[in-house]
């Protein structure tokens, strides 16, 4: 007998469901939801207008902006009275004679950033003295790094020896 009553109870879901969608179509619904939300959407922009306002007829608005450009002009008057800084740039953590044996123009970019001159004498550990970069890089054949400091302008002593 349970299963009967089982059986009768998925029938009467099975009508009843029936009955609503004959009522209310799939289409029907979704135009329903549509407006909700449209109707919802509409509620919140009204009540994000009154608060504005409400802001605004408190002036919060004006002092806000007030606060704002009261604190922008402290921090130009404090630039203004620092003295200029100069920052030292992060030297690579390659040394330049190095990155010229090597051909590895991007340290030699960096160096070059950081404002050391890629023309200058190089103490070297191997006994070579007047050595520029140039000169390493020309020594162990690389060509991208002597065009970067060609094009740099710093391969004067390499091109005079």
């Amino acid at each position: 007998m349970s299963d009967v009553i089982k059986s009768w109870c998925k029938v009467t879901q099975l009508v009843a469901l029936a009955a609503i969608a004959s009522e209310h179509p799939p289409k029907q619904l979704l135009e329903e939801y549509l407006q909700a939300m449209a109707s919802l959407q509409e509620e919140q922009l009204a009540k994000t207008k009154e608060f504005l306002q409400t802001l605004q007829a408190r002036g919060a608005v004006q002092v806000w902006n007030r606060q704002h450009h009261e604190q922008a002009e402290k921090t130009e008057a404090a630039e203004e009275r620092s003295p200029p800084t100069t920052t030292r740039k992060q030297l690579p953590d390659i040394s330049l004679e190095l990155a010229a044996r090597n051909g590895d123009v991007a340290a030699l970019a960096a160096w070059r950033q950081a404002g050391a001159d890629l023309s200058a004498e190089l103490d070297s550990d191997s006994g070579l003295r007047g050595w520029t970069p140039a000169h390493y890089a020309a020594r162990e054949g690389h060509a991208a790094a002597l065009k970067f400091l060609q094009e740099a302008g710093h391969c004067r002593a390499a091109a005079a020896s």
